[in-house]
């Protein structure tokens, strides 16, 4: 009989170890976020070529550093000092990592030795985050008396990743400010920032450290990891050279390390066999933090007048509909899911996920087609393009056979030519008639064309200018804008773009100027011309402009490539459907886990768990290397079809899997 006084009573120290993980990844994701700036801009690599691409660099080594040591601090913990002393011990580690980076990170302070003790410090951390993540997440699990606490136990893991999110939100809004604060005469101040990580990891050590007394701790199970690889070594070696018949070829390994032991190992691959197919869930994570982001800034970011949301609002999203949503799961979706007895069980729970990670990227896809509508139509094999501009008060035709024939230009028009079977570099003879008394055609010139470039020409009192046109939306969703003026006059007269809202002078470009520039979405207007323009995200535009005398005459705005007009709330359902996914497998997998797998390696277990993410995360950047799924909308589209056949395998595991009760 179980007691019910037992059963409805919560284990109260499991609040210090929340306490501990929401602080310990405030610390993580805020060092995280402040490494690549900090060792590209603050220390000697900027001296360095390309110290950007040498910080990232450190950046993922810091990440590969973290895995690696998952599986060890596991294999301590399981097999040699238990968990508590495993995260006491490492805990202390990261603080002495923190400390030092933020000391080697202050601007005083700062010379030649600050680069080697801030990658000393990094060891450290990654050392010190790898060994504790799979111990404190299997701690928690400890404190519960199963079956009698079985129900708080599944709950235990959604606070769990509660507090994991709550910590990386409150990190992402609270460390950048710091950094942009001014200290010691310079703009950014990392040392505060990193200090503020100390200070987290510090007394997320402390709220560790003060349930010492409480906490159920389980006793480590020598050399468990030695006699796990030897078991399933000499049961594969006998399936392959043995004659004897038995039901599983574990069993073979039963008269050398025992009948329960051999039952426990397979528990163990019982569970691990699961990591395969959810490899999918983890490779479709990375390509979304890569994909969205980028599907973000061809979107119309615009709110309100004076708001536009950046791309990187992405990276914030997804934390925030988790906080959001996990309440919800815990009072409401899963006490009625537990009524009407209704995907109540981790396996099924985890299925679901793997549904709705799909549907997300099934609505990702549909995102995308409707925003491929905007993309502008690049060149392809045998074809350049040509964009011939008329800035002057004139209608001229122009002739140059066999890729332009008697195209007619107004005053202020411009047309599009698509030139086929082009192969190679071309110089084709062109004829213009009218204009006689504003246009000079230069005696030998020719028009250019080579595959797969455009081009713009555009007339003026000087001749017929060329420029290698980019119709490209911007990476990050800036306008693109460029001004072409027909009658230059002299090279001293200025071109002033004037932001209407501030009545800020934003640029001064020559009459001579035939650049593109990026600006913010905004309206604008030209200097000594009523006539406002709104610029819009991800458009490219070219302003035709004449000028009389030193004055503006008339100009004319040409949308060149679509402005994003897809909104950006319509990014929101496949980021709904992704956090519900999120929530259904990540926290109900430790859950499943941790009451599956036998005491002596739950902690192991749980880092090849966490180690799954890794190889999810390989095969992503294996797709992203794959030519013929380059384009956005085609991955995506890829990405929801790959779920499928490894979500029929997971069904297929979970429909023969059978559960084992009370571990």
């Amino acid at each position: 009989m179980s007691d019910p006084a037992q059963e409805h009573q919560y284990p109260k120290q499991v609040l210090l170890i929340l306490t501990h993980e929401l602080l310990e990844r405030f610390t993580f994701y805020g060092i995280q976020m402040t490494l690549v700036p900090y060792l590209s801009e603050a220390l000697f690599l900027k001296s360095i070529k390309h110290s950007i691409d040498w910080a990232k660099t450190f950046m993922h080594a810091f990440r590969g550093m973290t895995n690696g040591f998952l599986v060890l601090g596991a294999i301590v913990a399981d097999s040699w000092i238990g968990k508590f002393k495993t995260i006491f011990i490492f805990c202390a580690v990261y603080v002495i990592g923190t400390i030092i980076i933020s000391i080697s990170a202050t601007e005083p302070l700062r010379s030649s030795p600050a680069l080697g003790f801030s990658l000393l410090s990094l060891v450290l951390i990654a050392a010190a985050m790898g060994s504790i993540k799979p111990s404190i997440t299997t701690i928690g699990g400890d404190q519960f008396t199963l079956p009698q606490q079985k129900k708080h136990l599944s709950t235990y893991f959604l606070y769990f990743y509660l507090a994991m999110n709550l910590g990386g939100g409150l990190s992402f809004v609270t460390l950048p400010p710091l950094v942009q604060s001014d200290c010691y005469g310079t703009e950014v101040c990392y040392s505060v920032s990193f200090g503020f990580c100390a200070i987290s990891v510090t007394l997320a050590t402390i709220a560790f450290i003060l349930g010492k007394k409480i906490y159920v701790m389980v006793k480590p199970l020598r050399h468990v990891h030695i006699q796990l690889v030897m078991c399933i070594a000499k049961g594969i070696k006998e399936k392959i050279t043995s004659r004897t018949k038995v039901n599983h070829w574990l069993d073979h390994s039963k008269e050398k390390f025992g009948g329960v032991f051999v039952k426990d190992v397979k528990i163990t691959l019982g569970v691990m066999i699961f990591f395969l197919p959810l490899i999918i869930y983890w490779t479709l994570y990375d390509l979304k933090s890569i994909d969205w982001p980028y599907q973000a800034s061809l979107m119309n970011r615009h709110i309100r007048a004076d708001l536009t949301l950046s791309s990187a609002y992405t990276q914030s999203a997804d934390s925030v509909l988790l906080l959001i949503f996990i309440p919800i799961f815990l009072l409401v979706i899963y006490p009625l899911c537990d009524k009407y007895n209704l995907i109540t069980t981790p396996l099924q729970r985890m299925g679901w996920g793997l549904v709705f990670d799909a549907l997300a990227f099934f609505m990702a896809s549909i995102v995308s087609l409707i925003i491929a509508s905007d993309m502008p139509v690049l060149p392809q094999a045998g074809e350049c393009h040509l964009r011939i501009y008329n800035p002057l008060e004139c209608t001229l035709q122009i002739n140059a056979p066999p890729y332009i024939e008697n195209l007619e230009l107004g005053t202020l028009e411009y047309k599009f030519i698509k030139a086929e079977n082009v192969k190679g570099r071309y110089f084709v003879e062109y004829n213009i008639t009218g204009c006689k008394e504003m246009f000079t055609i230069i005696p030998g010139e020719k028009l250019f064309l080579a595959e797969k470039k455009s081009y713009g020409y555009f007339t003026t009192t000087n001749g017929l200018m060329r420029f290698e046109d980019d119709t490209r939306k911007h990476l990050h969703g800036y306008a693109r804008i460029r001004t072409l003026v027909g009658n230059r006059l002299d090279k001293d007269k200025i071109l002033s773009v004037i932001y209407l809202e501030k009545n800020d002078l934003l640029m001064n470009i020559s009459t001579y100027d035939i650049s593109q520039y990026n600006v913010k979405d905004g309206f604008y207007t030209l200097k000594s011309s009523d006539e406002v323009t709104h610029f819009k995200n991800g458009g490219v535009y070219v302003v035709l402009v004449i000028f009389v005398e030193t004055q503006i005459w008339k100009i004319k705005v040409h949308e060149v490539t679509p402005s994003n007009r897809v909104h950006i709330f319509w990014q929101l359902p496949q980021f709904i459907f992704f956090a519900i996914a999120e929530i259904l497998l990540c926290p109900t997998s430790y859950e499943f886990i941790y009451t599956q797998t036998p005491t002596s390696m739950k902690t192991t277990t749980m880092a090849i768990w966490f180690l799954v993410t890794s190889i999810g995360a390989g095969v992503a950047g294996l797709i992203n290397a794959i030519p013929f799924i380059g384009n956005q909308l085609v991955r995506n589209f890829f990405s929801c079809g790959l779920m499928l056949p490894f979500l029929g395998v997971f069904v297929y595991l979970a429909r023969r899997y059978k559960y084992v009760e009370n571990r």
